[in-house]
């Protein structure tokens, strides 16, 4: 703002100091630096506008930018948090996976222990079930009584007699059918 005002200033003292021939040439130089003036007023009023309209565009889409960046930075944030809490899904079901093997790892050792240890009692109790059941068959007395007096008689009821014949049974023996055979066959 300065410098056209230095220039009219110079440009009126000009006038002033040259006469009146020269008051035309120096008013027509004036005049045109006053034009150029006013153009250059003119150019530098629009540059200033389309500077500020630049300045609101550019602020604008700052400002746009920044809402952009602030959305992109909380579906950061959520996208973040979304892995965290898969991820300590992820580990829970890790550690449930651990636990669960050697827990079935635990419970096969138990399995195979017990099978070994009922494998091995059983030929035991096996054989104290045999040799009690003998026991028990050989110290009945009526059954060796009655052994004692048919070896030592001379007409045995159970047993065939030592000299190898047959000895008749007592009392009423029971009637053998043979095939094809009735009744009346034997009367």
């Amino acid at each position: 703002m300065k410098r056209p005002f230095l220039m009219i200033l110079a440009a009126a003292t000009l006038v002033t100091v040259t006469g009146c021939d020269e008051n035309a040439r120096v008013a027509r130089v004036a005049q045109e630096a006053a034009d150029r003036q006013a153009d250059q007023n003119k150019e530098l009023a629009r540059l200033n506008r389309e500077t500020a309209e630049g300045t609101k565009r550019l602020v604008g889409a700052d400002a746009e930018t920044r809402k952009e960046l602030a959305s992109l930075q909380r579906d950061l944030q959520a996208a973040a948090s979304e892995v965290g809490r898969q991820r300590d899904a992820l580990e829970a079901d890790r550690r449930e996976l651990d636990a669960r093997r050697h827990r079935d790892s635990v419970v096969a050792a138990a399995i195979q222990s017990a099978a070994v240890v009922v494998a091995c009692v059983l030929p035991l109790v096996v054989a104290w079930y045999l040799l009690r059941s003998v026991r028990d068959e050989g110290d009945d007395p009526v059954v060796t009584e009655v052994l004692i007096t048919e070896l030592t008689t001379d007409h045995p009821r159970l047993l065939t007699p030592r000299d190898g014949r047959e000895v008749a049974p007592e009392g009423p023996q029971p009637r053998t059918m043979l095939p094809g055979s009735t009744h009346h066959d034997e009367d």
